[in-house]
């Protein structure tokens, strides 16, 4: 079994901020196609309304509008989930330590020929082993 017994913040922020930042670029994708698909499809109610044609300079306005809202709101978005992902996996990293070095850190069993060479080569503790020694 292997312990870990601390986590980096710093590194724990980088990835929490990248794995944050890669989900939401394909989340708010999704999220953005269907608000774009809204937006057309009120853009073509709206043409029409009272049987009457609108205007084509505010059409043309509205649709300039919807698509810009839509580029602003897909990219503030990924910057604040990308900030808000690793603020989250830093503090999940500090309280992680604490409780770490409290009450013991997560034990994990690795296999392979690298750790079983490392688990064969661990020496005796001199502290300990003495008091069992005859």
């Amino acid at each position: 079994m292997v312990t870990v017994k601390k986590i980096d913040i710093a590194s724990a922020f980088r990835v929490g901020a990248l794995v944050s930042g890669l989900i939401s670029l394909v989340v708010l994708a999704i999220f953005v196609l269907f608000q774009a698909t809204i937006f057309s499809s009120l853009m073509s109610m709206s043409a029409s309304v009272n049987g009457q044609p609108m205007p084509s300079s505010a059409s043309s306005f509205l649709g300039a509008a919807s698509v810009a809202s839509i580029c602003l709101f897909y990219g503030c978005g990924v910057v604040i989930q990308t900030i808000v992902g690793g603020i989250t996996a830093a503090l999940g990293a500090f309280f992680y330590n604490i409780v770490a070095n409290q009450f013991g850190g997560l034990q994990v069993q690795l296999t392979g020929e690298v750790f079983e060479q490392v688990e064969a080569s661990k020496q005796k503790n001199a502290f300990f082993d003495a008091d069992f020694e005859a």
